[in-house]
């Protein structure tokens, strides 16, 4: 942790991660996986924590392939078809379900007014994030959208920052991340970035955020004068 919060490096790119982050989707990921594990018998809700606390941040796809070894299911199912299963059933939920992250907007104008680059990097598909910045109004925002489908590994992997600060065209060094996932963070600081980490507390679970250069309580405390000691 950096004293006092500063982060004294020359930022010029701003990565928003987007589950937990910008929108509140953390019940209606939870709300597919219990519909497409119920066709098969099992119950997500007899997960032990000590497993669900390791998929925020974590691809969809990934998350299934740990549900499908610890419910027994691996010789019986196939694991993309799984996820296509449960990616139709979580893009009917969201488009009535999503909801903003409180301070989202606020930290958009900020970011804009500052001039900085700025893109998504998310675990989701290409096919959810899409759906999401329209709705949220955000499409124009974004000079860049990078998703877990386009990479090979997910987080705590650093691909999808990495990826993202390419596509931009923008040194991993001088790129700030938004996240609110211990996967998420640990991807960041691999990839070589600063992170302000968000500390969430997504379906009763304390995320162990230490490693990030700032935490805060909610997008709501990042104001323009914090934003301004990453530049």
């Amino acid at each position: 942790m950096i004293a006092d919060g500063y982060l004294p490096s020359m930022i010029e790119a701003v990565l928003f991660d987007l589950d937990n982050l910008m929108v509140d989707s953390e019940p209606l990921h939870l709300e597919a996986s219990r519909r497409l594990f119920a066709r098969y018998g099992k119950d997500v809700d007899t997960l032990p924590d000590s497993i669900t606390s390791n998929f925020y941040g974590m691809r969809v796809v990934d998350a299934i392939a740990i549900m499908v070894d610890f419910f027994g299911l691996g010789g019986s199912v196939d694991i993309s078809e799984l996820n296509r299963e449960q990616e139709i059933i979580f893009l009917d939920l969201i488009r009535d379900g999503l909801r903003p992250m409180a301070g989202l907007y606020d930290v958009v104008k900020i970011v804009e007014r500052l001039g900085l680059r700025r893109a998504v990097a998310s675990s989701g598909t290409m096919a959810y994030v899409a759906i999401v910045i329209d709705e949220l109004g955000l499409k124009s925002f974004f000079d860049a959208v990078v998703t877990g489908d386009m990479v090979r590994r997910g987080k705590p992997a650093p691909d999808i920052f990495l990826k993202t600060a390419e596509v931009l065209g923008i040194a991993p060094e001088r790129c700030l991340v938004l996240e609110d996932a211990a996967n998420g963070v640990k991807a960041a600081k691999a990839a070589g970035m600063k992170c302000i980490a968000v500390a969430n507390t997504v379906g009763g679970h304390v995320q162990d955020l230490s490693m990030a250069d700032r935490v805060v309580k909610s997008l709501e405390e990042i104001d323009e004068k914090m934003l301004k000691l990453v530049l």
